[in-house]
């Protein structure tokens, strides 16, 4: 999959993360170069729990690193 790909470009991973499969927009929130301003948004706007956690879960990770 193109979303795991830690060369992914942050633009295609915006692209990415509108992607009708979750799977898809769950990877994006996996990968470490989805940029913060996304993964927000994906803890928000999407109704799928598994994917609102992912990206929540990576921003904790993220704080707790900084």
């Amino acid at each position: 999959i193109v979303a795991e790909n830690p060369k992914c470009p942050a633009s295609l991973l915006t692209k990415l993360a509108l992607d009708k499969a979750k799977e898809v927009r769950w990877t994006v929130a996996a990968n470490p170069r989805c940029p913060a301003e996304l993964l927000a948004e994906l803890d928000t706007v999407f109704e799928d729990k598994d994917v609102r956690e992912r990206a929540k879960a990576e921003l904790a990770r993220r704080r707790k690193n900084a």
